[in-house]
């Protein structure tokens, strides 16, 4: 199968290996114990702005030197792009290790090392788009629906599944230029909807000149 092989060279390729990672996912993960597991891990995460940290370990991991976030209040989404050299290429490994839970490239210590890491963006959003220099165009969408449970009392299912099978889109916007990866997030979590994004950027401590940060809307 595409999932398993090393390289995914064409445009062709990528998208097969998505297809592939998406089928055996949605076999292998759709049990309670990874469900549950995605559902504890990224319902415990102390704070909703963790996966502003997770996204510069990410860059940071790829060999980056210049990042870039993008905080728009009229669409409610955040754009994240680097300079990591040749983003993704193509190697199966790297877009695997967002997929998958229990597996990672990550070392032992890392927040993401069990590959979770990638899923704290999940506590502040449904959806989070993936597009590089190499021509990988994927997302994932953990959508969410609402319960009621009486009167005034609401809660929300999330589709946890979403987390790990990614789906192939071609209308996924590259990333910007001098810039060799990108992932936009947008339609915030209900239970987070009301936190304005840039308090995540305020309430993380990121200050150090090596970051360009814009917002707009």
């Amino acid at each position: 199968m595409a999932a398993q092989a090393t390289f995914a060279p064409t445009a062709a390729a990528k998208r097969q290996a998505i297809e592939s990672i998406a089928a055996v996912n949605a076999e292998r993960c759709n049990i309670p114990q990874v469900l549950d597991a995605l559902e504890i891990t990224v319902g415990t995460v102390p704070s909703i702005n963790l996966y502003i940290f997770e996204l510069l370990q990410n860059a940071l991991d790829a060999g980056a030197s210049r990042v870039s976030f993008v905080f728009d209040m009229g669409s409610s989404s955040v754009i994240f792009e680097h300079d990591g050299p040749g983003g993704f290429g193509d190697e199966i490994a790297h877009v695997k290790g967002l997929s998958n839970v229990f597996q990672s490239t990550k070392s032992i210590g890392s927040v993401g090392f069990m590959g979770f890491g990638f899923k704290t963006i999940y506590k502040r959003f449904q959806t989070v788009t993936v597009s590089d220099v190499a021509g990988w165009r994927f997302k994932f969408h953990v959508g969410e629906r609402q319960l009621q449970l009486g009167p005034q009392v609401n809660v929300y299912s999330r589709a946890w599944l979403g987390a790990v099978c990614p789906t192939w889109d071609d209308s996924i916007v590259a990333p910007s230029q001098s810039y060799t990866t990108r992932f936009a997030m947008s339609l915030p979590a209900s239970t987070f909807s009301s936190t304005p994004l840039m308090r995540d950027l305020d309430e993380a401590f990121f200050q150090d000149g090596s970051c360009t940060v814009m917002a707009s809307g």
